[in-house]
């Protein structure tokens, strides 16, 4: 019986020195700062565009970091950016391979909560971590709103 007492006190004594407490996740975050810089570089690319837009950047869990709507732009594209990049966040994806699947005949993606089948979402990575993502809405072309998100997100700090 005392010897195993003393393997128990042994094996808990083991326990407790090795190093098996549970650890934190080094992950990154967008910052404001950098959602800022990202609106900016929206805004650059559609004013090469001629486009009046409207600009969301979301944290990895869907809150609002930045927001912006040109002057001249309408009001519901305020209401799409957000939208879209909310979808890209829960999704981890770009909003236009929803539209892309959608325009294959793909009707399910409609039935998908929060998935938005137009281009303009897209997903923000740092050293493979989803960070956020940013939506655009206002474009000109079908494409533009894509093409807008992606030159905005190209600039993000790694």
């Amino acid at each position: 019986m005392k010897t195993m007492i003393a393997v128990m006190l042994m094996a808990v004594a083991a326990l407790a020195a090795s190093p098996t407490h549970a650890q934190l996740a080094d992950k990154k975050a967008l910052t404001l700062a950098e959602a800022k810089k990202l609106i900016a570089a929206a805004e650059d690319a559609a004013t090469k565009g001629t486009a009046h837009m409207s600009f969301a950047v979301l944290d990895e869990g869907a809150h609002i970091l930045a927001f912006e709507r040109m002057d001249g732009a309408s009001l519901v594209t305020g209401e799409f950016a957000i939208k879209k990049a909310k979808s890209s966040v829960l999704y981890k994806a770009p909003t236009e391979g929803f539209s892309d699947a959608l325009g294959k005949g793909r009707t399910a993606i409609l039935g998908l909560p929060e998935a938005v089948p137009f281009g303009g979402g897209v997903p923000l990575m740092a050293n493979g971590q989803l960070v956020g993502a940013i939506g655009c809405s206002g474009g000109n072309t079908p494409t533009q709103d894509s093409e807008v998100c992606g030159a905005a997100a190209a600039t993000l700090s790694k």
